[in-house]
């Protein structure tokens, strides 16, 4: 995204389209690889969701989000 979008100085007014955001989450009881696809396949099938990325060794979720259809 262009720094001037970022601040509202693009020709698309900031009504048309939301910025999605990131959020990393902290998961438990992960074991395996296929415990890790199994919540990333979860998160990403949720409505707003647009991006999940799990990592099995930190434990953690990063998921890019459109902010007006999901909340936190």
């Amino acid at each position: 995204m262009k720094r001037a979008e970022r601040f509202g100085e693009s020709s698309k007014s900031r009504n048309d389209a939301a910025a999605p955001e990131r959020i990393d989450l902290s998961i438990q009881g992960m074991t395996c690889a296929s415990c890790a696809a199994r919540v990333e396949k979860a998160l990403i099938r949720q409505t707003g969701v647009e991006e999940a990325q799990v990592n099995l060794t930190a434990n953690r979720a990063s998921v890019l989000y459109c902010p007006q259809t999901v909340s936190v």
